[in-house]
C-alpha cells in the first residue's frame, strides 16, 4: 500500500480500510471489530492467514496481497458484513473494481 501506484488511487478506500502509508496491517485489527458472526469469523481468520503470509512493497506487485486476500477470503461471502462492507468501500473506486472481481459477486 505504501505505492505511488495503488496507494495513490485507492488512498480513501485504503485509509477507511486502516491502511497507512507505512503499514499494511491495520486492515486486519480495524476490521475485527466487525460483528463476530461465523462468516465474519471465517472471513477474518481467512484475512489474518493471508496477511501472516504477505509483504507489502512499492507498486502494483506491493498491493498485490491486499487483491489476493479480499478475492480469496471474500469468495461466496455474501452472508459476511465484513467482505460486504469492504467491498462497498472499495467499489466507490471505479479503479478498483478490475483488481476486486469477488466484490461484484457479494454485493448486486
Amino acid at each position: 500500500v505504501e505505492n505511488r501506484t495503488v496507494g495513490t488511487v485507492l488512498q480513501t478506500q485504503l485509509q477507511t480500510l486502516g491502511f497507512t502509508p507505512t503499514t499494511c496491517g491495520g486492515c486486519v485489527d480495524m476490521c475485527g471489530q466487525s460483528s463476530d458472526s461465523a462468516s465474519n469469523t471465517a472471513a477474518l481468520a481467512c484475512f489474518q492467514a493471508e496477511q501472516s503470509a504477505a509483504t507489502c512493497g512499492p507498486g502494483i506487485e506491493g498491493a498485490y496481497p491486499l487483491f489476493t486476500a479480499v478475492n480469496t477470503c471474500c469468495n461466496g461471502r455474501s452472508d459476511s458484513t465484513f467482505c460486504v462492507g469492504l467491498c462497498n468501500t472499495l467499489k466507490q473506486n471505479d479503479a478498483a473494481s478490475a483488481f476486486f472481481p469477488v466484490c461484484d459477486a457479494i454485493t448486486r
